[in-house]
């Protein structure tokens, strides 16, 4: 069976590690299922392995303060900011794959 990997920034090693971020939005479908297992990774570093605990298709306009809370961001404003960093602008009817996890076992 072929490793599934969920790639973040170093700059969300502790959040994920701590469990303050357990989700994160993707640009577009992605194709992650509920109940698979995925390495986590920051970097070039094997940090986890979690369990894919829900999968959400989502129109920006529909993200509220909560989902980005579980993505380890104060409020929706602090998460487009972040995103727009990551993937360049986007409007606000684009759809985000929202992937929430739970670690499972730390291997770093």
């Amino acid at each position: 069976m072929k490793k599934k990997y969920l790639n973040f920034s170093e700059d969300f090693i502790q959040q994920i590690l701590s469990g303050d971020k357990c989700a994160t939005l993707r640009l577009g479908f992605r194709d992650y299922r509920k109940g698979e297992r995925v390495i986590i990774t920051a970097g070039n570093r094997e940090l986890a392995v979690a369990v894919i605990k829900d999968v959400r298709f989502k129109r920006f306009s529909d993200i509220t303060d909560t989902d980005a809370k579980l993505d380890g961001f104060r409020t929706k404003d602090a998460l487009k900011h972040a995103l727009v960093e990551f993937y360049g602008e986007f409007e606000e009817d684009a759809v985000f794959t929202q992937i929430i996890f739970e670690i499972e076992k730390i291997i770093m």
